[in-house]
């Protein structure tokens, strides 16, 4: 049995009040902060329980805390245990942010990472004291979970925070990794496959594909070669930007699967037109299917997002990533809109479930949301249309009077 994941991303604790138009985030230490319609981590436990949702892993790709604020991170982290808890989660795993790290050096004489480093329980992975002293020591740490068929590796892209180079400021926004990091990630990582293989880390491994500015980590081309030369599709978990997507690195075999996670707890702000809300993710592995294609990769992400005064709701159109999508799919979307105008064209005229279509094409469950726009397109323009509920999930499709 595969694990269920659970990703919240970009916490940016801190100490103010959430009225206070600098705070950086609606997760504060503040008592102005309590209550579940008020603080997105206490009230993440009802919203999955609510849902009829398990928990295996909880995954948190960095920027627990905001500008490396200790006491927040200390919160952070102690949330965040807590929460690991109240889903019986098995495990906890974290990235290191660039606000996890005393990036600006302005307490001089005190180590980027101390306050990472001085956590309790251990970061980065609670109740794996080897693990984390690996991770320290090797800005990495893989490691293999037989019994659920799952490797995971936590990458340090902070490393070079805090030190002092031309470059400092470039490397506070991106984020480096090292060559000699690169290559014994080269060497260890085809030793420890599984039939799932997720990699998590703070930074953008690539360019994000809505974000025009560069954003991603210096070297992360190298990594996703690296990926790929394993002979399995990885998938790789991000944070940083809070703009939410799912897509592949790129159109050649093997390519990773990157999901770039939304914040679960900043302040929404605009990106290229678009204003993404705070979501969290569920990912889980279609098990069956993995293990038929055994060098593919195939799930759904489940997402979820918050408003303050609201609570966690299913996701609804426009929010980042849907209330549900997939990857895996590897048909192209015009034959799969082929496929579907075939089902509906003998029907007689009568519209067909969309749980129906995906019964006979279950393609159609492993679907990006650019796959599921592009194949969308097509349809329409042969005149079909769906019909979608009031998360935006596709409920009926018909051809059009």
């Amino acid at each position: 049995m595969t694990p269920k994941l659970l990703v919240i991303s970009d916490l940016h604790a801190h100490n103010r009040s959430v009225a206070d138009e600098e705070s950086p985030s609606c997760f504060t230490s503040d008592p102005s902060g309590k209550g579940r319609l008020r603080n997105p981590l206490i009230a993440i436990s009802d919203a999955l329980r609510n849902d009829s949702v398990s928990v295996d892993w909880l995954i948190c790709p960095g920027d627990l805390g905001d500008r490396n604020h200790a006491s927040s991170l200390e919160f952070s982290w102690s949330a965040l245990h807590k929460l690991k808890k109240d889903l019986n989660a098995k495990l906890l795993f974290a990235a290191v942010g660039n606000h996890d790290i005393n990036s600006r050096r302005d307490r001089p004489d005190e180590h980027p990472s101390h306050v990472l480093r001085q956590l309790v329980p251990k970061f980065p992975i609670i109740s794996d004291s080897r693990s984390c002293e690996k991770f320290w020591t090797n800005d990495y740490f893989i490691k293999q979970y037989p019994k659920l068929k799952t490797t995971i590796c936590l990458v340090n892209t902070c490393v070079f925070h805090g030190v002092a180079s031309k470059d400092s400021e470039a490397e506070a926004y991106r984020g480096r990794l090292a060559q000699p990091t690169l290559d014994r990630l080269r060497e260890e990582l085809p030793k420890k496959l599984s039939l799932v293989n997720v990699l998590v880390m703070h930074h953008h491994i690539r360019q994000h594909p809505l974000i025009k500015e560069e954003s991603y980590v210096y070297n992360g081309g190298e990594l996703i070669e690296i990926l790929k030369e394993t002979g399995k599709r990885w998938l790789v978990i991000h944070g940083h930007q809070h703009l939410p997507d799912i897509q592949y690195a790129d159109g050649s075999p093997n390519a990773p699967v990157i999901l770039s996670a939304a914040s679960v707890a900043a302040k929404p702000y605009p990106v290229n037109g678009r204003f993404p809300r705070n979501q969290m993710h569920l990912l889980e592995f279609d098990e069956e299917q993995c293990q038929r294609y055994d060098q593919e990769l195939f799930g759904s992400v489940r997402s979820w997002s918050w408003a303050e005064g609201n609570g966690w709701s299913q996701a609804s159109r426009g929010d980042g990533l849907p209330a549900l999508c997939g990857f895996g799919c590897g048909q192209s979307p015009r034959i799969l809109a082929e496929n579907i105008i075939d089902v509906v064209k003998n029907t007689d005229g009568k519209p067909v479930k969309w749980n129906d279509l995906i019964n006979q094409i279950s393609e159609l469950k492993f679907l990006t949301p650019p796959q599921f726009s592009s194949m969308v397109q097509f349809l329409e323009k042969k005149d079909v249309k769906l019909a979608f509920n009031n998360h935006h999930l596709p409920v009926w499709v018909h051809l059009e009077a």
